[in-house]
């Protein structure tokens, strides 16, 4: 993620970080309150722990599907050239995980030339376009 998503990688980081405390607290807190039912015998706990562990559960398949799919959904929020392999490298990495790290690295490159393109753009633009875009140009029309 350092390889150039920038703007994304702080939102990656905290969405992974959360989904982590969450899926090792919920057993937990799913248990406490399940314990605290079976000493008490009022079912109003069993069921609000029932739904707390549902509720949960919920958010972090919500979260893990985010992070799964965070190469694709950066291509398609930036619109890149390379956006169709990326998305099809990230769907083939919800059968094959391996795949998530060629997508990540993948979309990552790609922010980066499109960020570095448009400043090359902008001081092409600056500079009144004097300079020549390369020497072979150059060479090929003198000979």
């Amino acid at each position: 993620m350092v390889c150039g998503v920038k703007g994304y990688s702080g939102k990656i980081y905290l969405a992974g970080i959360t989904n982590i405390i969450l899926f090792i607290f919920t057993p937990m807190i799913a248990s406490t309150i399940e314990e605290l039912a079976q000493t008490t015998n009022i079912g109003i706990i069993h069921t609000l722990g029932s739904g707390l562990s549902a509720g949960l559960g919920f958010v972090i398949l919500i979260l893990s599907a985010a992070l799964v799919l965070t190469p694709a959904l950066i291509a398609w929020r930036e619109r890149l050239p390379s956006s169709v392999r990326i998305i099809g490298l990230n769907l083939g990495s919800v059968i094959l995980p391996i795949l998530w790290i060629p997508a990540l690295i993948l979309v990552s490159l790609a922010v980066t030339k499109k960020q570095t393109a448009n400043i090359v753009h902008l001081i092409r633009q600056q500079r009144g376009n004097t300079e020549p875009a390369s020497d072979s140009v150059q060479k090929g029309v003198t000979e």
